[in-house]
């Protein structure tokens, strides 16, 4: 016989999941804290290896499917990744350096930083 509950944290925005086994009686249990999203979070300065894991060419609808659950960290906020690369006006992707370019072309220029600024001035 086993359960199995899954509850929020009260105290963080964890979800707790509660496994209890028995046999005759002898009882295993274990809990286990996991994020509510099991999803990924990337920075725009770190999608390069990410556009590098996918084989090319590819189209836009899968290439957006396999980005769906990845979270774009920017300087004005987050975007999915996956809605991001559906924007694009191609067929497919020849490269990774494709996906890169039109990434940028549906990226406000705030999501990079602050206007007019240059990270190389000092």
């Amino acid at each position: 016989m086993y359960t199995l509950e899954t509850m929020a944290d009260e105290d963080s925005d964890l979800r707790l999941i509660h496994v209890s086994v028995s046999h005759t009686h002898n009882e295993l249990q274990a809990v286990s804290r996991c994020p509510p999203s099991m999803g990924r979070e990337r920075k725009l300065n770190e999608l390069g290896e990410t556009f590098e894991s996918l084989e090319y060419p590819i189209r836009v609808e899968t290439a957006a499917a396999e980005f769906d659950d990845v979270t774009l960290l920017l300087a004005d906020g987050e975007r999915n990744l996956g809605s991001l690369v559906a924007k694009s006006d191609a067929e497919r992707f020849e490269t990774a350096s494709d996906v890169t370019a039109e990434l940028h072309n549906h990226l406000p220029r705030e999501a990079v930083g602050e206007p007019f600024q240059s990270e190389g001035e000092g």
